[in-house]
């Protein structure tokens, strides 16, 4: 199903995004290209042209929103290889024939990895915790106690 665009003062705009066809073309081209230059190029647009885009909010939006995406795609790629990585490490370290460096290095690595590994589940704990205070067996529960009133009598 592609886009539906709908006509906004003479032009088309992306009934979602809000945006019209070159400003989601520029978008592609920032994901794909190096430099804004090189970008405004290649969607045949003028740079200055593409920098005002960059300081409106609904582009900065969607095009933040591609990065994540893009973003996200990468990160996905790196937690298939991660396991393999693993070995590896693990290799070089049980390996008795690889260089003493080899064996410090990997070790130092699988040992770094494996303490950030517990400190982001730990966060991920906390910032839960925060989200929700109010959820069962939450560690930053406090026992909420009425203030007291002296008696004036």
């Amino acid at each position: 199903m592609g886009r539906e665009y709908a006509s906004e003062n003479g032009g088309t705009v992306d009934r979602e995004t809000g945006l019209d066809p070159r400003q989601e073309a520029a978008i592609i081209a920032l994901l794909n290209e190096t430099t804004v230059l090189k970008a405004a190029n290649a969607c045949e647009v003028g740079e200055r042209t593409l920098w005002t885009w960059l300081s409106q909010p609904k582009f900065q939006a969607e095009y933040l929103k591609r990065r994540r995406q893009a973003f996200g795609q990468s990160i996905a790629m790196l937690q298939r290889y991660s396991s393999m990585a693993v070995q590896v490490l693990a290799k070089i370290v049980a390996d008795e024939s690889s260089p003493c460096s080899c064996r410090v290095a990997s070790a130092v690595a699988i040992l770094r990895l494996a303490r950030d590994g517990i400190e982001v589940d730990d966060l991920a704990a906390r910032v839960a915790a925060l989200e929700n205070p109010l959820a069962g067996n939450s560690p930053l529960m406090i026992e909420h106690k009425p203030p007291v009133v002296p008696d004036n009598n």
